[in-house]
């Protein structure tokens, strides 16, 4: 007995109506924008016609396992439940997997912290057809390569003379518009393929990345978006100013080729939001420029006043954190208003890697405060490196941490002795380096992205960092004043 759906337009954003319905078969999806613009509540619900009107299966995957539960398999089960279905789907933690019940279709689950197991996976009817891939920017390029393999198969027996036909045409293109012209002409013909010729006749095999702008110059908008002509964007961003129709927002969010499928987005096109969370998003613009760019406009934002750009974000096992060659700690002093912040680093040379591997900060402490807070977050034998303007308070803190076997010792301020000096020289190292921070120190990855350099009162960057917001990472370059120390040079130019 078949069953007549029906999907309310009033479920979706008029924004996102035609990419869930009629969208399908582009090669790459980028769907990209503000927060709060209801990107991912709608390619949930475009997941669910995947499996249950397209026959698709479909792999979604996000840097680490851990943060699916929450964030991609919830909003999964919510566009279920949003579109009436529930008894049409079953769900599973152990592990996250959604199934399709008429169709046998799933939708698995699974971090790119394992990709070895990504490779295995097997559905219970059919291919992967479809991955879907939350918070791309978060994972790094290679991480699509072994996606993209990833998808393969599912087509009928081919003849070999069809092989060898495809391969000589294929092995012959000179460069990538000529693939792309193969791809075009494959997907073309094929409603017109014979299953008796032995020739498939399956979907076109597809990938959307969802994310917010973060900067130009990540490797997602180098390799889809600014590839035209001397790196120019084949798809301008746009930017409102508030006196545009509807209409007029929509054709100017939409990129649409085969091959790649753009769909902007912003807070404004999210009609389920209120007044006053528009507000609070516009807020921005008079309290941080970059976040209001990224999160607001949903513009590209730029990392080029940016202190640090190398760094990225991982999941460490304790395996991992193991065998790190050196670990060190750091701890700069917190006094009303600011924070007391400690930080435990890893670094391994050889690599040019440093690895942030825990945090913690605590307000409102007093010098028997700092002493409990420094004890709870160390191990036995690990010595603390701490300002060393502070000279009262490392000779308390050592006096009393040396009961717990914990050593407290100064920094030595190299190049001047002053902060600044001393900050630089630490900056002209350290961006030489990678460096890895960790899924839970969510605080030192807030403050390294908004970490820049001052300007003047012409708008002119300078070359001295800007303070703030910035205590975990002072303690960031306590942590490593011995391993500074020695390979700083005599000037810093």
């Amino acid at each position: 007995m078949s069953r007549k759906l029906h999907f309310p337009r009033k479920l979706f954003n008029d924004k996102f109506y035609d990419y869930v319905f009629n969208v399908w078969d582009r090669a790459v999806t980028l769907n990209l924008g503000s927060a709060g613009s209801s990107k991912s509540v709608h390619s949930q619900m475009k997941n669910v016609l995947r499996l249950l009107t397209k026959n698709q299966n479909i792999l979604a995957v996000r840097e680490t396992y851990a943060s699916m539960k929450d964030s991609v398999f919830s909003e999964m089960k919510q566009a279920v439940s949003r579109m009436g279905l529930d008894s049409l789907f079953s769900c599973t933690v152990s592990p996250l997997c959604i199934e399709c019940i008429p169709t046998r279709r799933m939708m698995i689950f699974r971090g790119l912290d394992k990709v070895d197991k990504i490779k295995s996976i097997v559905p219970k009817v059919g291919i992967i057809n479809h991955v879907d891939w939350e918070e791309a920017t978060e994972s790094a390029e290679d991480d699509l390569n072994q996606l993209q393999f990833r998808s393969r198969g599912g087509g009928i027996k081919r003849s070999l003379d069809d092989i060898t036909e495809t391969m000589s045409k294929i092995l012959s293109a000179s460069d990538n518009v000529e693939l792309l012209d193969i791809r075009r002409e494959i997907l073309k013909n094929l409603d017109l393929l014979n299953e008796k010729d032995g020739l498939s006749n399956g979907e076109s095999k597809t990938m959307e990345l969802r994310f917010n702008t973060v900067f130009d110059d990540h490797w997602i908008a180098k390799r889809f978006v600014f590839t035209g002509p001397n790196g120019k964007a084949i798809f301008e961003l746009p930017m409102f100013n508030g006196t545009e129709t509807w209409e007029e927002r929509y054709r100017r969010s939409v990129y649409d080729t085969q091959e790649l499928y753009i769909l902007h987005s912003t807070h404004w096109d999210n009609q389920f939001l209120t007044k006053e969370d528009n507000l609070k998003y516009e807020s921005y613009r008079f309290i941080n420029e970059y976040y209001y760019t990224v999160y607001a406009q949903g513009l590209w934002g730029s990392l080029r006043d940016s202190i640090f750009t190398n760094f990225k974000l991982c999941r460490m096992t304790g395996e991992f954190i193991s065998n790190i060659p050196m670990v060190y700690v750091g701890l700069d002093f917190g006094f009303e208003p600011d924070p007391c912040a400690i930080i435990r680093v890893g670094i391994n040379e050889a690599k040019r890697e440093i690895y942030i591997i825990d945090e913690q900060t605590e307000t409102r402490l007093d010098m028997d405060g700092i002493v409990t807070f420094v004890d709870s977050f160390c191990y036995e034998n690990e010595t603390v490196w701490a300002d060393c303007s502070e000279k009262m308070e490392i000779h308390t803190i050592t006096k009393t941490l040396g009961k717990y076997g914990i050593q407290a010792r100064p920094v030595s301020k190299f190049h001047g002795g002053g902060k600044g000096g001393f900050k630089l020289s630490c900056i002209m190292q350290l961006r030489s380096y990678t460096i890895y921070i960790n899924e839970n120190c969510v605080q030192f990855a807030r403050e390294i992205r908004n970490y820049g350099w001052k300007k003047d009162s012409n708008g002119n960057t300078l070359h001295e960092p800007e303070d703030g917001s910035d205590h975990l990472i002072d303690a960031f370059f306590y942590s490593l004043n011995t391993v500074l120390k020695a390979r700083a040079r005599t000037k810093v130019h």
